[in-house]
């Protein structure tokens, strides 16, 4: 897993990198020219029909050939090769890398893969002669942490040639990238890009919808905060496997009814949830969409229902955690915002905090709002509940932190002290928890340390991942990265480990220290 040497880039490396580039994009870009300055030579190509993308593409090949090259201007070591295009089928990635095999004989092959697919590489079409003929370059993709332990058993168990990028990957999606378009906006794809896009009227799937926003006099606020839900919604559809066409539609309509005036129909539904209601019958008599799963994320974005299909519970966890919402609430409403939580688990702790909040204003809790939380209420709670005598009040047994989120029994300030040990016995340098209580409900605790390089960084935090793992069956809630830096989130604490460097520019110490909280371990 070393990073390669410079004499292999100069004189015997050549990295494929593939992908359906629908729209090509700065995230596309970024890994190419980091390509470039590694390897010998870098070949990009285009999908005809890629086995992950459902339905195809929606630019054409030539389309998407001429986006590459508009955007390639300074690539002197990089081909754009229209070999999967011209080729036509579905595009299995060991069929392009026989070819160019053939073509770079005596060379050493590389195929870029981001993180997102280390998980399932293994299953990849005839991959025991894939696996023979290249070494996958994995590129780190946000919200995509390439776990040691995965890693270990694709190399030991599949015998993969794995090497990781010293640089991480952009964030991107494709899919967003075409609602961007219905948007007027073209801020993630190279100018020349989005010309070519504008010229040839590409990605208008979605502007039947956008354009019609004015009709349904949605403000300028409402419109920016349906943009914000999409964008969250798109991110949990391709982490949770969803439909995301089905999800993009449900959330681009899900307040299409917000400013107009309800029908009679619903008149009898609380003020407050007519829209969500009003709003699915619009997509349906409206736009014309008959799908029973986006209209039922429409109809319960705002109550939530028991047994919601998986494009409901994102839209519903979307519209609640997008990212112009204020989370000065309780801990759970924003334990909800880590998108890695399983779906029903994030549904609970949403309906907990909006149960909560409805009682204390003094208002009544709307009867399917009730069962939904019921329904995913762990059943055992719910005896435990009613064996108390509290009848159906689920919310007052609820709890926040980590006991609920990973089911396991180390309270926080020994959680803290617990990694605090780990990251000691692996040479990490000074090592300091800061007590958070009653400061943010960020976290209780952060435990920050200091690595020398960025191989230590990530080696000290996968230590830390595996052993919580496997010792406590603690897992996190969320992972940021980057090559300088890890935070590893584990709700009630929170693990940075850092190059000093950064460490110094970031100061956690100076921003939440009040002089009583800070201790230093080693």
């Amino acid at each position: 897993m070393s990073i390669m040497n410079k004499e292999n880039q100069k004189n015997n490396a050549v990295c494929l990198y593939g992908g359906s580039f629908d729209p090509v994009q700065n995230a596309h870009v970024e890994i190419i020219n980091n390509l470039s300055a590694r390897f010998n030579k870098v070949i990009v190509v285009p999908s005809f029909l890629s086995p992950f993308k459902k339905g195809g593409s929606v630019a054409s090949g030539q389309d998407r050939l001429d986006m590459l090259k508009a955007s390639m201007v300074d690539g002197h070591n990089i081909e754009i090769s229209d070999f999967e295009i011209v080729k036509e089928g579905i595009s299995y990635s060991i069929d392009t890398v026989k070819h160019f095999a053939k073509q770079h004989k005596g060379k050493q092959l590389y195929f870029c893969i981001g993180s997102e697919m280390l998980k399932k590489l293994h299953k990849w079409h005839e991959f025991n002669t894939l696996k023979n003929l290249v070494t996958f370059y994995v590129v780190g993709r946000p919200g995509f942490f390439i776990a040691d332990s995965l890693i270990r058993r694709l190399l030991k168990k599949h015998e993969a040639k794995l090497e990781i990028a010293d640089f991480n990957g952009l964030d991107g999606s494709s899919s967003l990238a075409r609602v961007d378009a219905a948007f007027n906006k073209f801020n993630t794809m190279p100018n020349a890009v989005a010309d070519i896009v504008v010229q040839r009227g590409l990605y208008k799937e979605f502007l039947p919808i956008v354009e019609r926003f004015i009709d349904f006099d949605l403000s300028i606020e409402r419109v920016a905060h349906i943009y914000r839900t999409v964008d969250r919604a798109v991110y949990l559809a391709k982490l949770h496997n969803a439909n995301i066409n089905d999800v993009i539609v449900a959330a681009l309509l899900h307040d299409i009814a917000k400013e107009i005036e309800c029908i009679s129909e619903f008149e009898h539904l609380p003020s407050k949830i007519q829209h969500a209601f009003y709003g699915a019958e619009v997509a349906k008599q409206v736009f014309g969409f008959k799908k029973k799963g986006i209209l039922e994320a429409i109809r319960y974005h705002t109550t939530g229902a028991p047994k919601m299909s998986k494009v409901a519970k994102i839209l519903f966890i979307a519209d609640f955690t997008e990212s112009g919402r204020d989370f000065e609430t309780e801990k759970e409403f924003l334990q909800a915002v880590r998108a890695e939580l399983k779906l029903n688990a994030a549904v609970r702790l949403i309906l907990e905090g909006k149960v909560k909040q409805i009682e204390d204003r003094g208002d009544s809790v709307f009867e399917l709002t009730k069962e939904a939380l019921e329904f995913y209420t762990p059943k055992a709670k719910v005896k435990a509940i009613k064996a108390q005598g509290t009848g159906n009040d689920i919310t007052k047994a609820s709890g926040t932190g980590l006991n609920n989120i990973n089911n396991n029994s180390i309270k926080t300030p020994h959680l803290a002290h617990t990694i605090a040990n780990i990251l000691y016995t692996k040479n990490a340098l000074d090592i300091t928890l800061i007590n958070l209580d009653g400061k943010t409900i960020i976290a209780d605790y952060f435990v920050v340390c200091s690595a020398t390089n960025s191989t230590a960084v990530r080696a000290l935090t996968e230590h830390v991942d595996e052993v919580l793992s496997k010792k406590h069956g603690i897992e996190p809630l969320r992972r940021d990265t980057d090559k300088n830096w890890y935070a590893i989130d584990y709700g009630s604490v929170i693990l940075h480990v850092q190059l000093e460097q950064t460490r110094q520019y970031f100061n956690l110490e100076r921003l939440w220290s009040d002089g009583q909280n800070i201790e230093r371990i080693g």
